[in-house]
């Protein structure tokens, strides 16, 4: 796709080579994937194109064919799979994850998206997690906190200032989604049945400075590593082991 080569270029990816325990981070404005449509609606399966057609909006399907494209290119990037050909499966709780990945070099993936944007994660070796929410400044967190946080980081919320309530209830939320997809346990695994951390401090090497905070849990060391995306939003990677490096491709808009 030499269009996307182009598009890659201007992504400041040098290359797709992806090292044991290094994760890849891409932040995706989907409005600029937009001229490639065609190309990414080409490699997607005829299983994901006939879901596209249930939705009935078509921003909405416009995002699922980017969104699902998009992937399935990045995959053939590090893979060299052909990105028609990739074939996905699920674990036991429902997280997806690359059919045959043993023999791709056990490459370990997650993506999340929210409105216009998409965040995806690449790592070999060590799970990863991603989330990514728009900062609504309207929710209401503390209802909200008070239902599925846990007693601390509520109290933390209720006693945070007025300014930064709401950008504080999305760093708690995103830690959140982005372990609970780490592990693939998802929703299955109540959002008060653990606390993440709430203050980061520090930066992970090739990519300063990304706040990162750890967390151990069931005898698993976990990294949790804020990711720039506007101000509009909020994004966290979470890892295990912690990586040794962090490689972020895309602008933060």
């Amino acid at each position: 796709m030499e269009n996307l080569s182009r598009y890659f270029g201007d992504m400041c990816c040098p290359d797709f080579r992806l090292e044991n325990f290094v994760v890849h981070v891409w932040r995706v404005f989907l409005p600029k994937l937009e001229p490639y449509k065609d190309q990414l609606e080409s490699v997607i399966s005829d299983e994901e194109r006939a879901w596209a057609q249930r939705f009935r909006l078509p921003d909405i399907r416009s995002s699922f064919i980017l969104r699902r494209g998009f992937l399935r290119t990045l995959i053939q990037n590090y893979t060299e799979i052909r990105a028609d050909r990739v074939e996905f499966c699920h674990s036991a709780w429902g997280k997806p994850e690359l059919l045959g990945s043993k023999e791709v070099g056990c490459l370990q993936f997650n993506t999340a998206h929210s409105r216009d944007s998409m965040i995806l994660a690449f790592g070999k070796d060590l799970s990863v997690g991603v989330d990514l929410e728009y900062v609504d400044k309207n929710y209401p967190v503390i209802k909200v906190a008070t239902r599925f946080f846990t007693p601390q980081e509520s109290a933390t919320l209720r006693e945070a200032e007025s300014h930064r309530l709401v950008s504080l209830f999305f760093e708690i939320w995103v830690r959140k989604e982005a372990f609970l997809k780490a592990i693939g346990r998802g929703l299955s695994l109540p959002l008060d049945s653990f606390e993440v951390p709430l203050n980061t401090a520090g930066a992970c090497a090739e990519e300063p400075p990304i706040r990162s905070a750890t967390m151990e849990k069931d005898g698993n060391l976990w990294f949790f590593s804020d990711i720039t995306f506007s101000t509009l939003y909020k994004a966290c990677l979470a890892t295990s082991p912690p990586p040794s490096a962090i490689r972020i491709f895309g602008p933060s808009k």
